[in-house]
Formats: structure tokens, C-alpha cells, sequence
């Protein structure tokens, strides 16, 4: 048979199961087949579309759902079964009906081990592929889309690979490579076999391509780069792309090289240009056009960016110089390149803003350094203490900088990331203008930011009195403008005791708690690499955990287990730590499980010493994911030995891939069944009463601290389950299913 007349088969087999089930009395299982059925027709129907325009259904790239590994076919039967072959050299069978084709992946047709080149030029070993069209990577974490990689060494991807539209371009390729649209005619440079191309697109983008030259009528495509509006950026991804493959600058070279052939760092960019614009080099263009040579050597590193003499460089591209003098060195690590970066610019008259970004990507750097730091230490915890491993990352960001607190360069980092991401672009030029009016405009900026949420056209009024010098700040310009807004600021909510932020909370022997220990340096970076920040640490007192506050039990007025978790004047749901361990545990973990249900917190990540099985219960209804640390940990009070205990460390939220990614080095990772659903939403919170919530095929409740779940199975029978573990099956109704579940909650929680 055909591969096409196997597809129709297959098409036909699907349609008359799907009649079939139609033609049965309507049930819910029976509704879920027929959706079933659907889907394998929508996936067949895609297989047969492919190959009714000339495509192949051998070497597709192919995957059984959304989120799972991508395999490839590796050979077609005529009963619809195919071989799949794994990036482990494995094969198994599976049917064609229940996988679904990525084109992202058949158009690169990568293999394990090969290399990747992301948006930003860097290039990686690819690990994994997984539908649609994302990759895991080597030495980095997460998922990465298939907008920001393509394959080294491939052919051009097919959104790219069309026909010119203009006669002219069509002559410039050699016969054979993938053509891009460009409106006029490219620029092109031949060095040696290599040939860089660069044009606009309709949609005034610049793409270029890196092609090698085999022979006059062969050509292989080297790279293509993504759409950018800047002409340099993209030069500048070829031009590493030949430097990395070339080599042609050794360490301790100095000579005149081709300025084309140096590319211009991203940090560049980031730090000195955020915009789309160029810098104005007119005057040194000028005195080059007119004969003036350029005295002071562009400084370069071994793989060709430059980090000192971007404005020379720039001017001589645009005069048309065929060479510039270059001294070339080699950095062991990109920090150190960056930091050669900033030396060559701290001469600049620097805007606070351009500080700002100077500061951001230190972080960004200190952040991995510290990362990799912190894994090296949890590996080895009696090894000699590594200072990069030691304080965050803005506090070793600003570690040089004594008029600037840590506190202060997170700030100006998050307004930086309101002028370049709001959609409000009139009020991002105005914050920037406000912020680069002064150094001491941060609060102003942040206020205005905070304005902006609930009375844009009143921000922009203030923000235009604080330019003018009419006021200083918000509240001076609402007080002397009636007709604006009151500056609106949230109440503290009553009974829950915040110390101011930055304080250090009390240690246990002033905390009414019998106990508050502190976990070891090496956990809590774990935590901080999960949750990103910390709103409210719970009853921990854990000053290293950098949280914003701190629910301690040092108050009389303290509440906490009550009122509702929330931090005055932020928006949204809050980031929660906590090492529980204290004689109440069960009401902690209670008042947690009613501020997740509440939509107070958004992410939490939990430590409990020793849990009974009530608590682990009572956690699993809400912990998409839950792991026990493999090594005692040993807590301390008030800077002492405390005691070592056995941990579990449970996540609250919809990041918990990146948890299980973080902590499975450390920790016996357990992920529940349903932290697989597309939405986890809370479920309404009654600690007394039994409230099932109902969907398509079963019901849910949260009850006495756990998460009960009846599901129907494809026969018509139902099973029960709390906490994700199964405690019956082949039940007969619905009715039968709730009752035992809701016994075997009144059994534990008797427990």
C-alpha cells in the first residue's frame, strides 16, 4: 500500500468507530471517545495533507501529545502502526492515529547531540526535543520555543525557504539555496568560501543568511538568522557564526582586520542602545571619509566582538574601510568580557538609566554564577565556602558600588523593564525621561508606575509636573493639581503583624513560637532560584531568605493564621517560603491551604521536618509536586546548631516543572496526577463540610485538608481517589465513589 492509501485507511477505520460510538445512548464516557476519535481524524487528516503535497511520511518528526518528546518515524506499516525511533537509538511501535506532526522540528531534522543556535547567536548541544517545536538544551534550564532556535548546518527553515520576489534576486543565489524575499536588492560579501547575505523583508525586518561555497553550483547554508529591525545585530550573528568556524583572530594579535567581519556584543546593545536606533557615528564617519586614520586599536575578543572601540568600528563600516587596527584577547568567561565592556565605556557620560543597565546585566550574571556556585556547594555542603556562592545577586551586583543598595538596583531594574515592555509606550518615554532627570528619581518612578495602574492619564499629568519642575515627586504633584486622582495606597489588613521591609524578624528565643530554625545557605538558594523573589516568609524568621516580610509569631497581634496573607500596596498574589517546624504544624498548614484557595498566594515553596501523615495529606491536596531531601538537613537557631531532620519540600503553583527541575539533583521529586491538568485552580476551601465540584469526567473536593477525585473510566466504571492515590475501583455510580472517598477522609483526618 501507499503511504496515502494507509493514511485514508486509517481515516476510514477512525470515522466508522466514531459512528459507531454516536450511534450508542449518549454517555459521558462515550462523549469522551467520540473527542477522542476527533482528535486521531484531525491528526490523520494533517499526515494526509503533508503527503498529498509531495511530502514523506518517513523521517517525520512526531509526538504521542502536547508537552511530550519528539520522536521520529522510522518506518510505516500498512496497518497504521509505525516504528518510532528515540534520540537514544530505541525504536517502539505506536499507532499513526495518535500522534500529531511538528513542523518545527521536521523542518530542522536535528539528532541528539546536535547544535543549536538560539535567538541571541549562542550556540547550544540540544538534549531533547518536545512538542511543538521546544528543546531542552545543555547547561540551561527550561524549556526554549521554536521561535527563538534553529539547527546549525541545515537548510534554511521552510517559513523561510520561498521564492524572491524580484528577478534580480533570483540571480545573486547560486541554484539550489533556499531564497529569501528581500524588497531590494541584499548586500552581499564574499570572505574567502564563506558568503554573507543580508536584506529586508516586506515586513522591514533584516534576515540574513551564511552560506559556505562548495563549488560554483553548490552552496550550503550555514545559518539564517531571525528577523530584527536591526541591520548590525543580524551582521553581527553571522559574523560570530564564521568567527566560530574559521578562527581567524589568535590571542595577542594586533593587525588591521575588515571591521565588517566584527560583530557588535548583545551587552552592547542592552546596556548603551536599548532602541532600534543606531548611535550617530556622523562625526568620526566624516573625519575617516576625509583620511583621518584611526589611531587607538579596536579591542577585540579571540571569537571576533568587540568590547572597546563600538563607535570606531561602527563609522568604519559605514565609511567603507576595508580595515581597521585591531588588538586582539581572550576572556575565560563571559563576566570577564563584560566587565572588559564596561572598562572601555566608563569614560562615557552615563544617564542613570545607562547605570541601570550596566547593573542588569552584571546580575544577570551573577544570578548563573551564582547558580552554578550554589550546585557546586550542595553537592560538596563541607567543601570550602565559595564567595560567589555567598549573599543574592544584587547584593555581589552592587558589590562595588557603595552609594547604591541592593534594594535600590532591583528597582531600577523593574522600572527598566517597564520602559522596554509596557504597552503603554507614551508613559514608558515619560518614566525614562523622569528617571534620567536625576539619581534619585527611583521612588518617583516606581510611584509613578504604581499611578499608572489606576489612573494612566493622571500619571502622565504628574509625570509631566515632575519634568517641568512643577513637583518633585506624586504626591507633591497631586497635592498641588486637584483635579487629579488620590494616590491610591493599600491598608495593612488588620491582625497581621509586617515588619518594616529589610528588618531582620525575630530569632526563636523572642518569637512566641517554640521553635523557628533556619535553613542552611545552600536550600534556601534553591528556593530563591525557584520562586525568583519572596513576598512573605512564614513563621521561618529565616532572615537569609531575603523575603519582602515576614509573618513571625514576635507579635500579640499576630493573626496570621486567620487573616488573609497580603502585602500593602502589591497587586496580585503573593510568593510564599516557610520551614514549618513547630507543634501547630497542622494549623499552619491549614491556613495555607485557605490562602491558596483564597487566590492570596501564587507560587509557594514549603519545607516540613518530619511530616505526620495528616500534614503530608493535607499537602498533597494542594502540592502539585512534593520532595524528600536526600541528606538530613541541619537548621540553626540564632546562628547555633539546632538539630538535623529529615525534609520535605512541597511547591504551590504552575511552575512546577521548573521546581522538579531545580530540586530533583537534592530531592526524591513526586509529582501528582493532576498537576498534569491545563488549569490547577484552587478548589472553593471548606475545611468542615464536603463541596464536590463537577467536571466533564468526575468530580473534586477539597475536604478535611485533602484533595478527594472521582474519576469515570472508558468502561462506565468509577474509582475514587485522595491525593492523588488510588483507594477504590469498579465502582458502579458516582454516589458509591463519593461516599467511600469521603469515609476514607473522615478515617485519615481521624488518624
Amino acid at each position: 500500500m501507499t503511504k496515502i492509501e494507509i493514511i485514508q485507511s486509517a481515516i476510514k477505520s477512525t470515522q466508522e468507530e466514531i459512528e459507531q460510538l454516536r450511534a450508542k445512548r449518549t454517555s459521558k464516557a462515550n462523549t469522551r471517545k467520540i473527542e477522542e476519535g476527533e482528535i486521531k481524524l484531525a491528526n490523520l487528516s494533517a499526515f494526509f495533507n503533508l503527503v498529498e503535497k509531495g511530502g514523506s511520511l518517513d523521517s517525520l518528526y512526531v509526538a504521542k501529545s502536547i508537552g511530550e518528546e519528539v520522536h521520529k518515524i522510522y518506518q510505516v506499516f500498512d496497518n497504521g502502526e509505525v516504528e518510532l525511533e528515540t534520540f537514544q537509538d530505541e525504536v517502539f511501535k505506536a499507532n499513526l492515529s495518535d500522534l500529531m506532526y511538528d513542523e518545527k522540528a521536521t523542518s530542522e531534522s536535528p539528532a541528539i547531540d546536535s547544535v543549536v543556535i538560539l535567538r541571541s547567536g549562542e550556540e547550544c548541544k540540544l538534549v531533547r526535543l518536545i512538542y511543538p517545536g521546544q528543546i531542552e538544551v545543555e547547561g540551561k534550564s527550561g524549556l526554549i520555543p521554536s521561535s527563538d532556535w534553529t539547527l546549525s548546518n541545515v537548510a534554511v527553515p521552510e517559513e523561510f525557504a520561498v521564492l524572491p520576489q524580484q528577478e534580480e534576486n533570483q540571480t545573486q543565489l547560486p541554484e539550489g539555496v533556499p531564497k529569501v524575499v528581500f524588497l531590494d536588492t541584499p548586500i552581499e560579501k564574499i570572505v574567502g568560501s564563506y558568503r554573507f547575505i543580508i536584506g529586508k523583508t516586506e515586513q522591514d525586518d533584516f534576515i540574513g543568511q551564511l552560506f559556505e561555497v562548495l563549488s560554483k553550483q553548490e552552496s550550503q547554508l550555514v545559518i539564517q538568522t531571525e528577523p530584527s529591525k536591526r541591520f548590525h545585530w543580524v551582521r553581527s550573528v553571522l559574523v560570530l557564526k564564521y568567527h566560530q568556524d574559521k578562527k581567524p583572530l589568535q590571542a595577542g594579535d594586533k593587525l588591521n582586520f575588515d571591521p565588517w567581519l566584527l560583530a557588535f556584543p548583545s551587552e552592547n546593545q542592552e546596556a548603551y542602545h536599548p532602541t532600534d536606533d543606531e548611535e550617530d557615528v556622523s562625526d568620526i564617519q566624516e573625519d575617516l571619509m576625509s583620511g583621518k586614520p584611526i589611531l587607538q586599536a579596536v579591542g577585540v575578543s579571540t571569537n571576533g566582538e568587540t568590547f572597546s572601540g563600538y563607535r570606531r568600528t561602527l563609522a568604519a563600516i559605514n565609511a567603507g574601510l576595508e580595515t581597521i587596527p585591531i588588538d586582539v584577547r581572550q576572556f575565560e568567561t563571559r563576566v570577564e568580557f563584560i566587565e572588559a565592556l564596561f572598562d572601555a565605556n566608563k569614560t562615557r557620560e552615563k544617564t542613570p538609566e545607562i547605570k541601570a543597565r550596566e547593573r542588569d546585566i552584571r546580575f544577570k550574571y551573577c544570578s548563573e554564577e551564582a547558580k552554578q556556585a550554589q550546585l557546586a556547594r550542595l553537592r560538596d555542603p563541607s567543601g570550602t565556602k565559595n564567595p560567589l556562592a555567598l549573599g543574592s545577586a544584587w547584593e555581589r551586583t552592587v558589590a562595588n558600588e557603595p552609594d547604591i543598595s541592593p534594594s535600590t538596583a532591583a528597582a531600577q531594574s523593574r522600572i527598566l523593564q517597564f520602559i522596554d515592555h509596557s504597552p503603554d509606550r507614551e508613559m514608558a518615554t515619560k518614566i525614562r525621561e523622569v528617571f534620567n532627570s536625576g539619581d534619585k528619581k527611583t521612588k518617583t518612578c516606581e510611584d509613578l508606575i504604581k499611578y499608572s495602574q489606576h489612573a494612566p492619564a493622571d500619571a502622565r499629568t504628574a509625570a509631566d509636573m515632575i519634568l517641568n519642575g512643577d513637583a518633585s515627586s506624586v504626591p507633591k504633584a497631586i497635592a498641588k493639581n486637584n483635579k487629579l486622582s488620590p494616590f491610591a495606597k493599600r491598608e495593612t489588613p488588620e491582625g497581621v503583624h509586617i515588619p518594616p521591609s529589610g528588618t531582620i524578624p525575630p530569632n526563636r528565643a523572642e518569637s512566641t513560637q517554640s521553635s523557628s530554625p533556619v535553613l542552611p545557605p545552600n536550600l534556601m538558594r534553591l528556593v530563591a532560584n525557584t520562586l525568583g523573589r519572596i513576598d512573605i516568609d512564614i513563621l521561618s524568621a529565616n532572615a537569609s531568605s531575603n523575603a519582602t516580610h515576614h509573618f513571625t509569631g514576635a507579635s500579640d497581634k499576630l493573626n496570621a493564621l486567620k487573616a488573609d496573607w497580603q502585602i500593602p500596596g502589591k497587586r496580585g498574589a503573593c510568593k510564599v517560603f516557610g520551614c514549618l517546624y513547630v507543634d501547630n504544624l497542622l494549623e499552619w498548614i491549614q491556613a495555607l491551604s485557605a490562602q491558596w484557595v483564597k487566590g492570596n498566594i501564587a507560587e509557594a515553596v514549603i519545607f516540613v521536618a518530619n511530616p505526620a501523615l495528616s500534614v503530608r495529606n493535607a499537602l498533597k491536596g494542594i502540592a502539585a509536586v512534593s520532595g524528600e531531601i536526600l541528606f538530613p538537613v541541619e537548621l540553626t537557631v540564632a546562628n547555633q546548631f539546632y538539630a538535623k531532620a529529615e525534609m520535605t519540600v512541597y511547591y504551590l503553583g504552575g511552575s512546577w516543572q521548573k521546581f522538579a527541575n531545580i530540586f530533583e539533583p537534592f530531592a526524591d521529586v513526586r509529582i501528582r496526577r493532576w498537576a498534569f491538568e491545563p488549569n490547577i485552580t484552587p478548589l472553593a476551601f471548606d475545611d468542615s463540610e464536603l463541596h464536590w465540584q463537577e467536571s466533564t469526567n468526575g468530580s473534586s473536593a477539597q475536604y478535611k485538608g485533602m484533595r478527594l477525585s472521582i474519576i469515570e473510566t472508558m468502561d462506565g466504571s468509577w474509582y475514587a481517589e485522595v491525593n492523588g492515590q488510588k483507594i477504590s475501583e469498579n465502582l458502579e455510580s458516582k454516589a458509591q465513589a463519593k461516599t467511600i472517598a469521603a469515609t476514607a477522609a473522615d478515617q485519615l483526618s481521624a488518624a
